[in-house]
């Protein structure tokens, strides 16, 4: 029904939430992709897809990576556990939360991503992903605040993917 949002829907983006919360200090590396990011475009349209996502997903950019604070150290600091997979990382209520390293930006291996101190544990590569030089910079994807669920206030903004801002810390 449009306007309800089913329970999953809203633990995955409180999920999504808390992962942005605890990588602030990273957030111009990072950006909103898979469902969520479809979703925040969207909004309660009559789209053929499934109308929640259990889980979250976030490209990283290396070549906007600071080498500190380390994003393993940031996750765990804020109650996630590392789940036995690169870049699979399960937030404190949940939620399926993936860092993703577009695959030409990724290094070598197979499976984790290269993210030079933060290891090759704490992202995987994401062999879906494509990253232009264009969407690698920070001018070219959009900044919405993650509360929102409404399209770009432009209708013709085709953004790469979306910058994410982290909520108004509470009290």
């Amino acid at each position: 029904m449009p306007g309800v949002r089913d329970s999953l829907y809203v633990r995955a983006r409180a999920g999504l939430l808390d992962a942005a919360e605890a990588l602030a200090t990273h957030l111009d590396a990072m950006v909103l992709v898979g469902a969520q990011a479809v979703y925040m475009h969207t909004g309660d349209s009559d789209l053929a897809v499934a109308e929640y996502t259990t889980d979250a997903d976030l490209a990283v950019s290396p070549v906007e990576l600071a080498a500190a604070p380390l994003l393993g150290d940031l996750l765990v600091a804020s109650g996630f556990s590392w789940r036995d997979q690169p870049g699979s990382w399960l937030s404190p209520g949940g939620v399926s939360v993936d860092l993703l390293v577009p695959e030409s930006l990724a290094g070598p291996g197979s499976r984790g991503a290269r993210l030079g101190p933060h290891g090759k544990r704490v992202a995987r590569r994401g062999s879906k992903l494509s990253w232009s030089t264009g969407s690698a910079t920070s001018s070219s994807r959009s900044k919405w605040p993650m509360s929102g669920t409404t399209s770009p206030d432009s209708a013709d903004e085709t953004p790469t993917g979306d910058r994410l801002t982290p909520p108004p810390k509470a009290g």
